[in-house]
């Protein structure tokens, strides 16, 4: 009889410690495996002097990132530039390549955890944008919430 009793006190326990450990992971706040490979995001670099700038990402279907990013230099000219556009991302590295301006502008995004690094090879003419403006820098992952783009 005792026996009996044990086997079913312990079963209760092995379904009680069964329940709470499934509650404990779904209320853990471990990031979902595939965000390592979403970049979704407002990424921001201030750079004092009102100047910075400010990115845009939605992560799409096929390793694709649809993208805006504004720029500007600060006072007193406030010269800025804005681009968007939609570019493959390989290795946490995406690249938006540009001739539109009349020469190469070429701007790579460097992802890392808790940002990403913009680089600009062409000049602010080359790229669009104001006098004296490049978006070189390190823009800091400010919230992974959606944000409507300037193309939606």
């Amino acid at each position: 009889m005792w026996v009996g009793m044990e086997r079913g006190y312990m079963m209760r326990l092995f379904f009680l410690i069964s329940i709470l450990s499934m509650a404990a992971l779904v209320t853990t706040e471990e990031p979902a495996l595939s965000d390592a490979n979403n970049y979704t995001g407002t990424y921001v670099m201030d750079l004092g002097n009102t100047a910075g700038g400010t990115l845009l990402v939605i992560q799409m279907p096929n390793n694709k990132l649809q993208f805006d990013l504004e720029c500007n230099r600060g006072a007193p000219s406030y010269n800025s530039g804005e681009t968007s556009g939609t570019i493959a991302v390989k290795n946490a590295t995406a690249i938006f390549q540009t001739e539109e301006f009349g020469a190469q502008c070429k701007i790579r995004f460097e992802f890392q955890s808790n940002g990403v690094v913009i680089s600009q090879s062409g000049s602010d003419a080359d790229c669009g944008f104001g006098f004296g403006v490049h978006c070189d820098g390190k823009y800091r992952l400010k919230s992974r919430k959606q944000q409507k783009l300037s193309d939606d």
